[in-house]
């Protein structure tokens, strides 16, 4: 009787330790729900940085404002050229394109819809996104001059 205690006892500090080791994990870093959403705001990001790159790269060939060119009208006029890595120019999760436009001629404004705040991506997101724009849950245009300083989320 006294084995059958002991092998009860053991059986459940097992399963125990086990569910323990299981909930400290998801804690420590996230749900696999979490993760998944945290990746594709990054991807959203990551983004939003290429086509900023790619647009200021394609507009300010000179340092003569007068010889830029004007920010393109469409996603689809971006130039990417090969030393960027051509992002996808959809939303990862419903695979529609991000809203674009033109504001000037001289800026524009890419607008993504976010699946978590910023905060929380800072916190769960792996150690190259603490330099993340400031957004909340849901979308966010973002302003982009192409003859103003770089936004520190551009992370030149």
């Amino acid at each position: 009787m006294a084995r059958q205690f002991q092998n009860t006892l053991f059986a459940f500090l097992l399963v125990g330790t086990c569910l323990t080791v299981v909930f400290l994990g998801f804690k420590s870093i996230g749900s696999p729900e979490l993760r998944g959403k945290i990746l594709r705001d990054e991807q959203r990001v990551e983004a939003l940085r290429t086509i900023a790159r790619a647009i200021r790269f394609q507009s300010n060939g000179s340092q003569e404002m007068s010889k830029w060119k004007k920010v393109p009208k469409s996603l689809a006029d971006v130039k990417f050229s090969s030393w960027v890595d051509k992002q996808p120019l959809e939303d990862p999760l419903t695979k529609k394109p991000y809203k674009y436009r033109a504001v000037t001629d001289y800026s524009f404004e890419v607008c993504l819809d976010f699946e978590l705040d910023s905060e929380t991506v800072r916190k769960q997101g792996s150690e190259r996104w603490r330099v993340h724009p400031d957004h909340g849950v849901g979308q966010k245009c973002f302003l982009v001059k192409i003859n103003g300083p770089d936004p520190d989320w551009l992370g030149y």
